[in-house]
């Protein structure tokens, strides 16, 4: 059986399959080897029963640089002793080969942390973001909740909204202060503003605030990426999927193609794993 992970920061998910077919799915907390040591982790994955799992292949956040990589497959290794192969690899080649499957094609993370990536089919060959919140991650729910919580301290929002934020979401400047400069996984804490963003989509304000946010990222990647204009752009992740109306407005002022925009990539992974390359 074959495990495929598709883990951001604040969620992860879990598939077996067997002879092709799925005969688990799981959902539980993300994962970053920034902030889990290796005791952490493993406590994660054995949430995931092992038996007959031979096969892992694991899509992280934090999984660029080699240190982080040999955390994660170490802790795999403790939660799976019996597995016979471990792969253990970035996010944004998960969203790379989950978007473009063997094609070329520009894969881009907006979920919790943004990150995008040129595909050639086979390997990613340029890269850009993946900063984190605080110097980069445009396009991602960490910045936009960061964006209206800069407003809120700032009183920029509109009277009502403020209101609204201090008495049915109980946010203060003591909090704030506390939760981003105090507590662990800010990005998270700053990322749980997404869905109150979302539901106060229609607000001019907060058309105006999805309008520049959106803005920043097509703009980052135009300069980042000289292909831009001939590869189509594959999006993944929670703000691409339930901001996607808004998105697609913005990309209009970009000479880009827009293509698949899905919740999450794995069912392009269980596909990828699947099908034989060609």
């Amino acid at each position: 059986m074959v495990l495929i992970v598709d883990s951001g920061s604040t969620k992860s998910e879990w598939t077996i399959l067997n002879n092709d077919k799925v005969v688990l799915q799981r959902e539980l907390e993300g994962i970053s080897p920034f902030f889990h040591d290796e005791d952490q982790m493993t406590r994660t994955f054995r949430e995931i029963p092992p038996d007959g799992v031979r096969q892992i292949h694991y899509y992280g956040t934090g999984c660029s640089t080699g240190a982080n990589r040999a955390k994660v497959h170490l802790a795999l290794k403790q939660a799976f002793p019996q597995v016979q192969l471990v792969e253990v690899d970035s996010d944004i080649m998960g969203a790379a080969r989950g978007l473009c499957q063997h094609d070329p094609g520009i894969a881009g993370i907006l979920g919790t942390g943004s990150n995008s990536c040129v595909f050639d089919g086979e390997s990613i060959i340029e890269q850009h973001g993946g900063l984190g919140y605080i110097l980069g991650d445009e396009g991602s729910g960490a910045v936009l909740g960061k964006m209206l919580m800069q407003d809120f301290s700032n009183h920029k929002l509109p009277s009502h909204l403020e209101q609204e934020l201090k008495e049915q979401y109980n946010v203060n400047r003591t909090l704030l202060l506390q939760k981003v400069y105090r507590e662990p996984l800010p990005n998270r804490y700053l990322a749980s503003f997404a869905p109150i963003v979302h539901h106060y989509r229609l607000e001019p304000y907060i058309q105006q605030l999805l309008s520049r946010h959106f803005r920043a990222f097509f703009e980052n990647l135009s300069l980042a990426f000289s292909s831009y204009k001939e590869l189509p752009l594959h999006l993944t992740g929670s703000v691409a999927w339930y901001f996607k109306a808004e998105i697609l407005e913005v990309s209009k002022q970009f000479p880009l193609k827009i293509g698949t925009i899905l919740r999450t990539p794995t069912p392009g992974l269980i596909q990828f794993h699947s099908t034989p390359s060609l």
